[in-house]
């Protein structure tokens, strides 16, 4: 996943949204989209907070050859408490 939100008025969303799924988990305040053909998470966010992107996803770019951190999933806040997290530093 891209390392910070992508501002919404930045990001061009997937060309065409009847082939993609939503899925609020949580919160549900979020979306994560899904490929209906394929599965794939290609990115989640909303126009609020902004995007961030599955970089896998993104056209002409080696996502393994990029510097990869950990992220532990289960101590990020909710968003009731969204204060801030170790692997997003500000």
């Amino acid at each position: 996943m891209s390392g910070k939100y992508i501002p919404a008025s930045d990001f061009q969303p997937h060309k065409n949204p009847e082939q993609m799924s939503i899925y609020q988990w949580n919160d549900r305040v979020v979306e994560a989209l899904f490929c209906k053909v394929c599965g794939i998470f290609p990115y989640f966010g909303n126009e609020e907070w902004g995007y961030r992107v599955n970089l896998g996803c993104v056209e002409q770019l080696d996502a393994l050859a990029l510097d990869i951190s950990i992220i532990d999933g289960r101590s990020m806040p909710l968003a009731e408490n969204p204060g801030p997290h170790p692997a997003y530093p500000s």
